[in-house]
């Protein structure tokens, strides 16, 4: 999905647009630091999630989403679409931002590329992505959320 304003026009338009998709890989634009969007995050104000109108999605059975973050939006989208997607099979969160990902699981290959920043939106994510979406997921779905890895982390 290209589109400027992704989580907006998905939230939007995901119900009507698309009751037959089945894949839906959502990825934040690796020119933007995160740092630099001015999103309401779900640990600020007011921690009430907002309630998207339901629509089944029968089909729907994969979902990825890239540069995950604990924007309130972002959140929200994703109950929504672990609520109303009846068929989800798998739902990956990545942490990290599209393009900063190692190469490596903590080996020869891996570097150290993220900014202390960047871990520390990745670990809050990651506390979000409990509070928020873990306990929604039903069972039969694979929830899997990518951090950065081990040796990114202790550069933090």
């Amino acid at each position: 999905m290209c589109h400027p304003n992704v989580v907006y026009y998905a939230r939007a338009e995901l119900p009507s647009i698309m009751p037959n998709l089945e894949t839906l890989l959502i990825s934040s634009d690796p020119e933007v630091p995160q740092q630099d969007l001015k999103h309401e995050s779900v640990f600020e104000g007011s921690s009430n999630l907002r309630q998207l109108p339901e629509h089944r999605h029968d089909c729907l059975k994969i979902v990825e989403i890239t540069g995950f973050s604990y924007a309130k939006s972002l959140i929200e989208l994703t109950c929504y679409i672990v609520k109303n997607a009846v068929s989800l099979e798998c739902l990956t969160l990545d942490t990290v931002r599209c393009g900063l990902r190692c190469p490596g699981e903590a080996n020869e290959t891996c570097w150290p590329i993220i900014s202390n920043a960047e871990l520390k939106e990745a670990s809050r994510t990651v506390m979000a992505i409990r509070m928020y979406i873990e306990n929604k997921v039903v069972p039969k779905a694979k929830l899997t959320v990518l951090e950065p890895c081990i040796r990114c982390r202790s550069n933090e």
